[in-house]
């Protein structure tokens, strides 16, 4: 099934962007902003404190 269409632009982590095979791709930071026409994307850190996945020196996030 397919979930996008060619004008669709994906933004996230480089580990993501680097396993996708979409052309539209766009890397994001944790804490950065981009505005694509009147939608702003932010991505912000998601990690877990006390267990071994999804470690903050990953840099991980969610947008």
């Amino acid at each position: 099934m397919k979930m996008s269409k060619p004008e669709t632009i994906i933004y996230s982590s480089q580990d993501v962007i680097t396993s996708t095979k979409l052309k539209n791709k766009k890397v994001i930071k944790p804490f950065e902003k981009i505005e694509n026409g009147n939608v702003v994307i932010e991505g912000f850190q998601a990690y877990n404190v006390n267990k071994d996945f999804h470690s903050k020196k990953n840099d991980w996030f969610y947008n």
